[in-house]
Order: structure tokens, then sequence, then C-alpha cells
């Protein structure tokens, strides 16, 4: 089992151990990289902010959520909503829970 893993890489570090005087007893550990966290936070605000200002009006001349204006363009590139594909998502979600059983 691993015992540290990067929640979010570069910014968050979960680390997992036993206390070696009760081996009862897990000690949990977040371990949070304050400037990188902070540069990253700047670097998220000002992608979203040129999302924003690249990102049409609707049809009522209304801002619209750049993320999802992005999703919903993506999804017509890749051929249709989730439904026009049958819900592949459920499916797949369904299956996986079939292998498992």
């Amino acid at each position: 089992m691993k015992l540290e893993h990067d929640l979010i890489p570069g910014e968050v570090t979960l680390k997992l151990a036993i206390d070696p005087t009760n081996p009862d007893v897990i000690t949990v550990r977040i371990n949070l990289d304050r400037g990188n966290v902070l540069k990253s936070r700047e670097r998220r605000a000002s992608r979203l902010k040129e999302h924003k200002e690249d990102t049409p009006l609707d049809k009522e001349n209304r801002e619209q959520d750049p993320i999802q204006y992005r999703r919903a363009k993506l999804q017509k590139l890749e051929g249709g909503s989730r439904e026009d594909r049958g819900g592949d998502q459920d499916r797949e979600a369904r299956d996986q829970g079939a292998l498992k059983s």
C-alpha cells in the first residue's frame, strides 16, 4: 500500500503512517506547500479570466460560464450529448459494477 500520495501534485501531499507505539492507530498528515498553492491559485484565476474574456455572449447578450461553454463545444465536436450516444458513462458504470461482482 502506498503511504504517500500527491493529492494535488506539487501542492498537497497526503501521508499515512502506522503509529509505532500503537499499531492500531494510523496517523494521517496533509502537507501543504503554501507557496505553490498560492502560485497555482493565481495561475488558475488568470487562466479563468482569459477564458471568460474569450467566451462569447449567449443569444440574449448575457455572459456565459466559460467552463460550461467549452464543455458544450467539446461535446458537439465529439458527436453529441451523452443522451445522443446512448448514455455511455452510465453503461460503463454498470459494466464496471458487474466486473467487480
